[in-house]
């Protein structure tokens, strides 16, 4: 008879050879310079997560993510001109966005 190849993990049932190739990302930092998903299969972030954005007097931002008081995603800081570069990049993202979604009949 022939042997069984079948591998078996510690609570002793079978291990598949099929590994899939799809890896999950998830942003290191502030949503406004890394990169975030559109996709609607991904989650968004619990509402549980605050966004906390403060500005100092050499006008530079710190933005922090945070669950009640505990740092969720290390905190990063920017330049005015950073911030306001990506603050204009959404912007347009958006209106074009909505143009399309105009244009489309939506």
């Amino acid at each position: 008879m022939g042997r069984d190849t079948t591998r078996l993990d510690s609570l002793n049932r079978p291990v598949s050879a099929y590994r899939p190739s799809f890896r999950l990302r998830d942003r290191y930092g502030d949503p406004f310079s890394n990169y975030t998903s559109v996709s609607p299969l991904f989650l968004k972030n619990p509402k549980s997560i605050g966004l906390e954005l403060q500005i100092d007097t050499g006008m530079n931002y710190t933005i922090s993510e945070k669950i009640g008081r505990l740092n969720f995603r290390p905190v990063t800081t920017m330049s005015f001109p950073e911030f306001n570069l990506q603050q204009d990049r959404l912007a347009r993202k958006e209106y074009w966005q909505s143009r399309s979604r105009a244009l489309d009949g939506e």
